[in-house]
C-alpha cells in the first residue's frame, strides 16, 4: 500500500480498521465475523466491503444488528482501491467456507494481509503457514483478533509471509509452465513428463 489517502477516503485510518470482502451471503460468515467483532473492545472499525445482488433478510438482519463502528462500504469498483484497503487493514477476515482456490484471498495475501481464514480445507490449501484459522465460531474468530490486536509484530510477521507464499506459490508464470506441462502430457507430446499432480 501506498496511499492512505484512499482509506481515509472511506472514513478508515491505516492500521485502524478490519477489512472483510465478498459476497454478502451465509456461504462467507459475514455474520459471525459481525458477533466476533463485536465482542471487542476496540477503537477499531470493521470494514464490510460487498453487498448481495438481491434482497437479502440475511445481510438486513446483520446490518440491523452491527454495532456503529462496522462500516458497510458496498461494492468497490475504483482501480486500486481494493489493493490499498486489503493492505492498510489490520487483519483481512476471510469468511469463505466453499469455492476452493479464491481470488479475495490471493489478493489478499499480495496485498501483504495479515489473513485471518476460515478454516476450511480449500482456505489452508491456498494459504498454508502464511496466516491464522478460526473454526465458525464468533469466539473463535474474538480471540484470533485479540492476539492481533495486542500484538502488531504478530501481525507484521504474517503479512511477510503471505507475500512470500504468494510469489513462491502463485506466479503466473509457473502456473501458466504447469498448465502447458500437463496438456503437453496428455497430448503425448514426445519429452514430456508426467505432471507432478494431475490437475482436475
Amino acid at each position: 500500500p501506498t496511499r492512505p489517502e484512499i482509506v481515509r477516503s472511506y472514513g478508515l485510518e491505516p492500521r485502524n480498521y478490519y477489512l472483510v470482502l465478498c459476497r454478502i451471503e451465509p456461504e462467507n460468515n459475514v455474520d459471525v465475523i459481525v458477533k466476533a467483532f463485536s465482542r471487542m473492545k476496540t477503537d477499531k472499525k470493521l470494514a464490510i466491503v460487498g453487498g448481495a445482488n438481491y434482497k437479502s433478510p440475511y445481510f438486513a438482519d446483520i446490518k440491523a444488528t452491527a454495532p456503529k463502528n462496522v462500516l458497510f462500504l458496498g461494492p468497490v469498483y475504483t482501480p486500486g482501491h481494493i489493493e490499498e484497503l486489503y493492505g492498510w487493514s489490520s487483519a483481512y477476515i476471510h469468511g469463505h467456507e466453499v469455492g476452493g482456490t479464491n481470488p479475495a484471498l490471493l489478493q489478499a495475501m499480495g496485498c501483504g494481509s495479515c489473513i485471518l481464514a476460515h478454516d476450511v480445507v480449500y482456505n489452508r490449501e491456498v494459504l498454508g503457514n502464511a496466516g491464522m484459522y478460526w473454526p465458525p465460531s464468533p469466539e473463535a474468530l474474538a480471540v484470533l483478533l485479540e492476539q492481533v490486536e495486542a500484538n502488531p509484530e504478530l501481525a507484521d510477521r504474517f503479512r511477510s509471509a503471505a507475500i512470500e507464499r504468494v510469489r513462491d506459490q502463485y506466479c503466473w508464470d509457473d502456473i501458466a509452465d504447469q498448465y502447458a506441462d500437463y496438456f503437453a502430457w496428455q497430448l503425448g507430446l514426445a519429452g514430456s513428463a508426467a505432471p507432478l499432480l494431475e490437475m482436475g
